[in-house]
């Protein structure tokens, strides 16, 4: 899995665990089938959750909060982030 995202400068893989989902209902209180793909926040929460769970798997560390990570994510990289998911469809 290739689908990565920048970071604070630093390139994180940003692909789907089973970890990714369960962060995602820890922190919105929804299973990740009651995502809302119109909610910013919703995908905010689901990169955030992908990023986290990606480099537990890949035992890359990332201490990251949600707010953190919203703080260091600009538009461009989510944009980037967007295409490549939309590639590996």
């Amino acid at each position: 899995m290739d689908i990565k995202i920048k970071v604070n400068g630093r390139e994180l893989p940003a692909y789907e665990t089973l970890g990714a989902a369960v962060r995602f209902k820890d922190e919105t209180g929804r299973d990740l089938s009651k995502i809302d793909v119109t909610s910013i926040s919703d995908i905010a929460v689901l990169i955030w959750a992908r990023v986290a769970g990606a480099c537990s798997r890949e035992r890359i560390e990332f201490d990251m909060t949600f707010r953190e990570f919203a703080d260091a994510v600009d538009m461009t990289s989510l944009s980037e982030w967007t295409q490549a998911i939309r590639s590996e469809e």
